[in-house]
């Protein structure tokens, strides 16, 4: 039968001692190095777990004022929110001569709509005629475009340097597409009149 050692009462003092002493120096170690925090962090940690909705409604506050800047901007032609196809002197000239000019292609699309109205009253006459006409505005956007985008290759190359260029490329592509928009619809807004510069 196995001896049952006994552990002497001197002994025994000495072990709970130590315990203690490394159990008092792990929770040292857990606080170590934490700032006490004060009573206005505690208040406002508290308000935050009494109320976390409150954070969540600044956020989308904040989100939709900036967002809301960012659009106004882009409507002014601010280069800090202007995406990088409006970016730059090359593009804010193509736009400067687009809207100095009156463009066939922004009126093709609420002519379309007018003729698809009347497209509903079955006269055949007007059918055929308004036909037509849409035919031949569509022409007309086209031929318009064509000249356009002959003359904004001409002045690029005169204003800013041949084909290739730092800056240039796609512009002609970008003054013809935006001669396609209604003029108040626009984005960055015309900043000229029709027929101050020479388009």
């Amino acid at each position: 039968m196995p001896r049952i050692r006994r552990i002497s009462p001197r002994l025994a003092h000495v072990t709970d001692n130590q315990h203690d002493e490394t159990t008092d120096s792990q929770g040292a170690n857990l606080h170590k190095g934490r700032p006490t925090r004060t009573r206005a962090e505690a208040e406002a940690e508290r308000k935050a777990l009494l109320n976390p909705t409150s954070d969540k409604k600044a956020e989308r506050a904040a989100a939709r004022k900036v967002r809301e800047e960012a659009r106004q901007g882009q409507v002014r032609g601010d280069e800090r929110f202007l995406p990088a196809r409006d970016r730059g002197p090359v593009r804010a000239f193509m736009r400067d001569m687009v809207d100095s000019r009156f463009n066939v292609g922004e009126i093709v699309m609420p002519a379309a709509f007018v003729f698809i109205f009347l497209n509903f009253i079955h006269v055949k006459q007007l059918n055929i005629i308004t036909t037509y006409l849409f035919f031949g505005l569509f022409l007309a956007m086209i031929l318009d475009q064509v000249w356009l985008g002959l003359r904004a290759s001409r002045v690029l190359k005169e204003k800013f340097g041949p084909r290739g260029t730092e800056g240039t490329k796609g512009a002609v592509m970008y003054a013809v597409m935006r001669s396609t928009q209604l003029r108040r619809l626009r984005v960055p807004l015309p900043r000229v009149q029709r027929g101050k510069t020479k388009a």
